[in-house]
Parts: structure tokens; sequence; C-alpha cells
């Protein structure tokens, strides 16, 4: 037992004399490492502070910051907002026009000591910790952090710990490199509220069409209820959480002394009413116009060193709004009402005229009489069935292994399918346009119905055969080459020899070919095929297509004894503006949409004007001018006179193509320059009447009714005429050779 009391006495000793060995030394060792790590986190505290970047103001607010992204505003002539091209939807605004009301709110709600603290609320701090480690997770970070979370995205890549390490460094920084109200300034314009809309201007405008500076209480709380959870309080997609959260925090702003508490007690109560419009093309008044400008600005951004969805861009368009407003309500009104008229066209076997106005169809179709295109689904099956083979839903069935016959079957017997597709392809579908002749200057331009149901653009990207609005352009070569408005020309069919291939065309009137002996200005007054063709075999298609293409067409042209009446396609674009040498004494001016280009800053970087040539003599310009006044006075276009009452200088053309594809009307008065096209966007669907089916009678309604409006509104003096040359009208004769020569009379 004796090794056991050794170990007794041992043990004894041990723990008397460890003490006296332990206490002092491992103390002075804890001390010291708690002295280093203090020393350690301070350098690294201190280098942190050092290395941490400050953004610069002034940059932020000139918009010459790289970091953030701005958004490009597009303006109309009148100083609207037309659309805005971004990734981030930001526009930034300064402290004073924030306005108190978003201000308080603010602090209120997200750090009511902010100007007690240095950067860090740390009663607010310390106490979110102890409360987050006791269950209740509590937000302590102040104004100044949540600036750096939003500016520095880097720090949401580290831990939390980490990231509150960071947040806390930069707060105390801003703290010392900006004032108070600096640091609400760059917060509410870094952060995000939905929609692609950054900072609090871009959220007034879009969720209540205002400057955040006009936003009233119950406004400004519900956006800055939104900085909790962005979608969980988005008024729009979930109404009564927003609510709930917009009471919350004018609740706050009660308490803190913001707000009257009766203010307060008369609105929570209320919902929270929107005026929703997200800055985008889609939502612009003129989107088919926006969505032009969007791909010159593009084009014109790469050439300059320029990035248009970023760099904050001001671009100052030529559209006038108000013009554009009445254009769009043209084209809804006449529209609607000449859907009427196909719907019941083709929707029996046999359709009768109903009568030569739209109301007897608008009736029919809304008593539920008309069961649009019903005859047209199941008559043109082949047609129908091409359409289906382009779908989407048709190519993924065959890829699913469906037999094609079954495949079109299936989807025949769809009816959502079925309505969806009759719903695109049956819609009847136009273009508008009006140009300023004097400066070049687009006021309105509507592209189609209903930009998100079809995009394609009838004013730029559809070429359609332009009819009988070309035969001014047969006109002024023949008056150029020698002609006179007053030369008899037979009206008699004959038949011509087309250049180069063994084929002949015979061109004759609707009504017929009266075989008088008629003026030339007559021929175009009331558009005669057999006249156009004369003119056109004398001087030969190449000399028309030369003067053409100096007034303005740009598409390619067949050179042709048909293109006397309108064969080739043209745009809506290019067609109204060759339409302007008439008008302005021979001279042709390009279209112009953006007149000059503002960088963030508000320094002009780019100023436009439109490009003008001499197209026509000015005497001949005036008397083609003259001539197609009796178009709208006594010619095929009277009904622009007659059904609209439109008084004043006036002269235009009716345009109608080969089976009631095209129809289309130009209109020129002394300070505007009007088109219109209306057709289907598959040509081979058209108006079964003949009737209907002329311009006349569908594209006038669209420019009668606009101008109405015009005139209506004080847009356009309605008594202002055009101005007449003097009686001596020199002419250039120039000496031309028919090319296709007349083969039988």
């Amino acid at each position: 037992m004796e090794w056991r009391h050794r170990f007794y006495d041992w043990r004894y000793q041990l723990r008397n004399w460890e003490p006296q060995w332990r206490a002092p030394r491992w103390g002075m060792v804890l001390l010291a490492l708690v002295g280093v790590a203090f020393f350690v986190v301070l350098i690294g505290f201190m280098k942190m502070y050092i290395a941490q970047p400050v953004p610069d103001l002034a940059a932020l607010r000139s918009g010459l910051n790289d970091d953030l992204g701005y958004a490009t505003i597009v303006y109309t002539a009148d100083g609207q907002e037309l659309t805005r091209y971004y990734h981030e939807n930001r526009t930034w605004v300064q402290f004073p026009d924030i306005g108190p009301t978003v201000t308080n709110a603010l602090i209120a709600t997200e750090d009511y000591r902010f100007y007690r603290h240095f950067g860090v609320d740390l009663r607010r701090f310390f106490g979110s910790i102890w409360k987050t480690f006791r269950g209740d997770p509590q937000g302590g970070s102040t104004i100044p952090m949540q600036f750096a979370r939003n500016y520095y995205p880097d720090f949401k890549q580290h831990h939390v710990l980490w990231r509150k390490v960071k947040e806390v460094v930069a707060a105390i920084k801003f703290e010392r490199h900006f004032e108070k109200e600096d640091l609400i300034e760059l917060y509410l314009n870094t952060v995000p509220f939905g929609y692609d809309a950054y900072g609090i201007e871009a959220a007034a405008g879009t969720y209540f069409s205002k400057r955040a500076r006009d936003l009233h209480a119950a406004e400004a709380a519900a956006l800055v209820g939104m900085l909790k959870a962005t979608t969980q309080y988005n008024p729009r997609l979930n109404p009564e959480p927003a609510r709930q959260r917009r009471n919350l925090v004018m609740r706050l702003m009660v308490q803190h002394g913001y707000l009257p508490a009766a203010e307060y007690a008369a609105l929570r109560e209320t919902p929270i009413e929107l005026d929703f419009l997200r800055s985008s093309v889609t939502s612009s008044p003129a989107p088919y116009f926006a969505e032009y400008v969007r791909t010159w600005l593009n084009d014109w951004a790469e050439r300059n060193g320029y990035d248009p969805y970023n760099d904050g861009l001001r671009v100052y368009t030529t559209l006038d709004s108000r013009f554009q407003a009445l254009a769009q309500a043209a084209v809804d009104s006449q529209l609607t009402a000449l859907q009427t008229v196909v719907d019941y066209e083709w929707s029996v076997a046999s359709p009768g005229l109903l009568g030569d106005q739209t109301p007897p169809y608008v009736r029919r179709s809304a008593a539920g009489r008309t069961d649009a295109f019903a005859y047209f689904w199941n008559s043109e099956r082949a047609l129908v069935n091409e359409h289906i083979r382009r779908t989407r839903r048709y190519r993924s069935m065959i890829n699913s292994g469906i037999e094609p016959e079954a495949a079109l079957e299936t989807l025949h017997d769809d009816p959502v399918f079925s309505d969806s597709l009759r719903s695109w392809l049956t819609r009847l579908e136009t273009g508008f346009l009006a140009i300023n002749p004097h400066t070049g200057a687009v006021n309105a331009w509507v592209g189609g119905r209903d930009f998100l149901k079809d995009q394609y653009d009838h004013v730029i990207l559809a070429r359609r055969q332009p009819g009988s609005t070309f035969k001014p352009f047969v006109y002024a070569a023949a008056l150029e080459n020698g002609r006179s408005p007053n030369e008899k020309v037979r009206d008699i069919v004959r038949t011509y020899q087309v250049k180069g291939v063994r084929r002949t065309w015979t061109p004759n009137n609707v009504g017929g070919a009266s075989g008088d002996t008629i003026t030339v200005r007559e021929g175009l007054m009331y558009s005669k095929n057999t006249v156009t063709a004369e003119l056109m075999a004398q001087m030969g298609p190449e000399w028309v297509a030369y003067v053409a293409r100096r007034m303005g067409i740009q598409s390619k042209m067949d050179e042709v004894p048909a293109l006397a009446l309108g064969t080739s396609d043209v745009t809506l674009l290019e067609l109204v503006a060759a339409y302007t040498p008439f008008v302005e004494k021979g001279i042709y001016r390009k279209p112009l949409v953006v007149t000059h280009i503002n960088n963030r800053s508000g320094e002009r970087v780019a100023t436009f004007t439109t490009e003008e040539r001499e197209a026509l003599p000015r005497f001949t310009a005036a008397e083609v001018l003259d001539m197609m006044r009796a178009v709208v006075d006594q010619g095929t276009g009277v009904r622009i006179r007659h059904q609209f009452q439109l008084g004043g200088g006036l002269a235009g053309k009716t345009g109608t193509t080969q089976n009631n594809a095209d129809g289309w009307f130009m209109l020129m008065h002394p300070d505007l320059i009007m088109g219109s096209w209306v057709g289907f966007n598959d040509r081979r669907l058209t108006f079964r009447t003949s009737y209907w089916g002329q311009g006349a009678h569908n594209a006038l309604f669209v420019v009668g009714d606009f101008l109405q409006r015009a005139y209506g509104a004080g847009l356009v003096a309605p008594n202002k005429t055009f101005e007449t040359p003097g009686s001596n009208r020199p002419r250039a004769i120039l000496t031309t050779t028919a090319e296709d020569q007349t083969v039988d009379d």
C-alpha cells in the first residue's frame, strides 16, 4: 500500500502547488492574448475603414457614376414622358426634391434615432443581437448601414457576422463624409421597389404616376413599407398585406411625431389607390414609335460610345402627345367599327351590303347576330391550316411524335386554341402617320391596334402595295416631262407589252373605261387606271421609278408598266414622307423622330435636323397638288369633306389594291401630311365587298376622324389654305422614250 500513500501525497502536493504556479502565469497569458486580439481587430478595423470606398455623391447626382444604372428617358415634343429604356429604371433625385413626407416615413420606420447616432445605433444594434439570440430576430441596421448593403452588393456574399462588421465600418465612414440629408438621399435613390424600379423617384412614378415630392402620407408609407419585403408588401400583387404594412408605417409616424393621429385615423381604412404605370415600351402612349426610337437610339449609341440602358440619356423626340392621343382615339374608334364589317362579311357565304356606313354593322354585332368569321373558318380550311402549322403548339405536337393530320384536327377542335388563333388571324389592322411637312417632324405614329397583341409595326415594318396612292408620282413624272394637267387623254383600255418577257398587261378601271377623252387632271381626280397606264407607257417605268425615288420612295420598285398602279410594296412611313414635296414646293424632307439628346447632367450631346433636297420643280409640285385638291373636292376622296365636315385647304389620294387586300388614304393639309393603311396581316384575307375594300371607305375613315379631332382641339388650323403659285409655270421638258409599246388599242 506504500505506493498508494505516495500517490496521495504527490496529488496533495500538486494541488497545493498548482495554484501558486498557474494563477499568475495563465492570467497574464490570457490578458496578453486579449490585448493582441483587440490590437488585431483594431488594425483590421482601421485597414477596412481606410480601404472602404466612399460614393462620389456629386458623380451620382450628375449621373457620372458608373456603379449604378440610370434609365434613359424619352420625351415627347411637348414635354411628356414617352418611355424609358433601362436595365435598372432609376432617376436620381436630390434630397430637397424627395419631399418631407417620404423622409419622415423612412426615419420613423427604419431609424428613428437617425439624427442622434454616428452611423451605428448601439442601443438598437446590441438590443437586436440579444433578441435574436433569444429567438426573436430583430433588425438593428441604421439607414447608413442599409445603404452600404444596397450600394456594395459584394457585402451580401459574406457570412452574416462579417457582413454586419463591414456594414458598421462603412456606416461610420459615411457619417464622417456626408451630411445626414445626403445619407437619406443616397439610400432612397438606391433601394429597389420591384418592376425594375430603383429609387424613390422611379417607384413613385411606377406605382402612383407621381414625382416623389408629390406623394401624400399614405402613398409614402406604402412605398417605405415595401422596403422590408418588396414582393410581400407589393400593393399591386398583395394589396391587403401592403395596406397593413402601410398602416404600421403610419402608426410609427404618429408615434414619433411625423403624422397627426387624426390623419392616420382617416387614412388607415382606405385601400392603397394605385395609378400603376410600368415604365416600358408596352405602357407608352405610343409604343410602336417608342420601339422604333429604341432601335434608332441603339444604332446611334453604338456609333457614339453610349449605353442607352445605363447612361441615363434624355432623348427628345418630335412626337406630339396631343396629336398622338387623337390618332390613337381615331384608330380605336374606326377600326372597332370596321372590324364589325369584316366580321359580318366573313360570317356568311353571301354577304350583302348592310349600308354605306358602319353603324348597321356595329348594331348587328352588339345584338349578337354576327358569328364572326364563321364562314371563313370553315371555307378557308387550307389557309387556316397553314397558320396552325406556324404555331409553337403545332410544332411541339409534331416533335412529340403526333401525326400532322392528327395534330391539325386536335387543334381545330381545341376551342381555346382556335379562338386565340382566330382572334389574331382575323383582326383587322392599321397604320397611321402624321408628319409636319415644314420640318419633317413625325407628330403621330400608330403602328397597329394593340401593341400587346401584335408588335408588328405597320408604319415602318409592313411593306404593302400602295395601289393608287402611287399614282401622284406618275403624274409628277408626266408633268415634269412636259405634259399639262389640261392635256386630253382617251379613257380606253389598252394592252401593253412588258419589257423583256413575253407577257402583256391590260389595265382597266373598276367601273370600266368610258371611251371619253378626259384631261390628265381628271385622270388623277377620278383615279383612272387607263389614263395612268397610258402616261406610264409614254414615259417608261424607269423614269417614273427615278422620280419616285427622288421624292422619297426607298423600297425596291419593279420597273414594269404595272408600277403605275402601285404594285411594288412600300412602307407607310416612306409613302407619307414622299408626299412632302407636293406641299413644300418640291422639297423633300426626310422624316425626323429625334431633335436632340442630353446626357445625365443635362449637357446636349447631339442635335438632329431633317435632311432635305429638291425632289421636284416647284411648279410641277404645285400642279400635282392642285390636281389632288380636286380628288377631295370632286373625286374619289370627296367623302373626307362630306362625312367629316372638313374645311380648309386639303388635297389627297385614295388607294385600293387587287382583291381589296389594302386600303390607303393620303391627306395633305398646309401644315400636316397624314396617311393610313387598313388591311389584314395576311394579305390573302381581305374585305369581301368591293365597297368596303376601297381605301375611300376604310383608311379614309381613320384619317378623317383624326383630322376632325385635331380641328376640334385647335391643333390644326381648319381654314388654312395652300399657297397658289403664279399662272406662268415654267416646266423643264425632258425627252424620254416609252420602253413599253402599245400592242393593242
